[in-house]
C-alpha cells in the first residue's frame, strides 16, 4: 500500500534528481549554492526550490545579468512587467515588502 508519505518521498526524489541533473549540466554558482542552502534550512521542498530557482533564472535572463548585480528597483520593474504585460498569475499579490 502506497501512503501519502511515500508519494511525497517519490516527488521529492524526482525533484532532487532534476536539480542534480541541472547542477551536473552547469557549474553551480556560489550564489545559487547559497540560495539552495538557505531554502533547505527554511524547509522548502525540492519542488519549491526548483520553482524559486527557475524564477531567478528568468529574472536573470530578462536583464542579461547576474541576480546579485540587480537593484531592488530592477526587480520591482520586472515584477510589474510580469503583472502588467505578461499577466503572470500570482504577481497581483506582490508588494514592495515581498521583494526585500
Amino acid at each position: 500500500m502506497v501512503t501519502r508519505d511515500d508519494k511525497q518521498l517519490a516527488r521529492d526524489s524526482k525533484a532532487t534528481c532534476q536539480i542534480a541533473k541541472l547542477e551536473a549540466k552547469h557549474k553551480v554558482s556560489p550564489l545559487r549554492q547559497c540560495m539552495i542552502r538557505d531554502m533547505e534550512l527554511a524547509g522548502f521542498t525540492r519542488g519549491t526550490q526548483q520553482a524559486y530557482i527557475g524564477a531567478v533564472v528568468k529574472l536573470q535572463d530578462h536583464y542579461h545579468t547576474r541576480p546579485d548585480r540587480l537593484s531592488e528597483k530592477q526587480v520591482q520593474q520586472y515584477i510589474l512587467w510580469l503583472r502588467d504585460e505578461k499577466d503572470v498569475a500570482g504577481t497581483k499579490s506582490f508588494s514592495k515588502s515581498s521583494i526585500r
